[in-house]
């Protein structure tokens, strides 16, 4: 049913549709059940334009019941969700624009203290449907009471997707990990979980440069914040700090390998050949440690 249909039956206080909505919501409040048209999605796939074949080539959306997003996206905000300061994208009161500028911002400061820089844009792929559950749900869960919880796992692990193809044959099967690409937790989701996995890569790879130039401590909360990853949901915008007899290609290869074994954690994998690389202070040319990347065995 369209959700404008669902807005008119809903208006007034004491109309019957409104009684019946009610109850119905009591009984799942009660039997701790979903309706299986809440559980089912109908996939639509779009396509990239990426001049690949087969499903590569496609970008899989989830159309949901309406009622079945509005009441999910209640609970979700149920949850106090405290972004990470570098987050950005499906972030409420964030704006894309705020990270360019603080990010030109450092680049400016430190091409200023005449720092060798290595600038990074790395992508996921596929990744709203890869993540594990366990990494999405370890990740916000907790903030929940048990109600709320038992709901919003139900809401992965329980989802079902028809598929029709073109020979309007019906297919229905039950993924094993992801998000589902359809309504406005997902991404609000994915994003914390991400966040974590590049919070401890961060930690994992920190050396005494990156300390110098690129930890700062927040005046608010006296936390110390690493300042040169920039999260936009499910792309990472990473600056590096390199010793100046440093090889620009070995430290990409270094970088690239310490990130991909902490997204293997959570079945998410890098996009290598999206890779971006920027060198801001070498003589070497960005297309020429591009090329050098892409030569390397990091890349099938």
């Amino acid at each position: 049913v369209p959700k404008d249909i669902w807005k008119l039956l809903c208006i007034g206080e004491s109309n019957a549709f409104t009684a019946l909505l009610v109850r119905f919501l009591a009984l799942i409040r009660i039997t701790g059940c979903l309706p299986i048209l809440w559980q089912l999605s109908l996939g639509c796939p779009i396509p990239k334009f990426n001049d690949k074949v087969g499903i590569q080539a496609w970008r899989l959306l989830h159309l949901l019941d309406p009622l079945s997003k509005i009441w999910f996206a209640y609970l979700w905000q149920l949850g106090e969700h405290c972004p990470g300061p570098t987050e950005y994208g499906a972030v409420k009161g964030r704006r894309r624009e705020e990270a360019i500028i603080c990010f030109r911002a450092l680049l400016f400061r430190l091409l200023q203290a005449k720092c060798s820089l290595l600038v990074a844009l790395h992508d996921i792929s596929n990744a709203f449907p890869s993540i594990e559950w366990d990494a999405l749900e370890r990740s916000v869960l907790d903030m929940y009471d048990d109600f709320a919880q038992h709901f919003l796992q139900m809401r992965h692990r329980q989802q079902l997707c028809a598929l029709i193809d073109f020979y309007n044959e019906v297919f229905i099967f039950r993924p094993g990990t992801g998000c589902r690409q359809g309504d406005s937790p997902s991404a609000q989701e994915f994003s914390p979980a991400f966040h974590k996995l590049i919070r401890r890569w961060c930690k994992d790879s920190f050396s005494a440069i990156a300390r110098t130039f690129l930890v700062a401590k927040n005046p608010w909360s006296g936390r110390f914040v690493y300042a040169a990853a920039f999260l936009f949901v499910d792309d990472l915008l990473q600056m590096q700090v390199l010793p100046p007899s440093a090889d620009p290609v070995k430290a990409a290869e270094m970088q690239i390998t310490q990130l991909q074994s902490v997204l293997q954690t959570a079945s998410l994998q890098l996009n290598l050949n999206k890779l971006q690389l920027l060198l801001p202070t070498k003589s070497l040319t960005d297309r020429d440690i591009q090329k050098r990347i892409h030569a390397s065995k990091l890349v099938p």
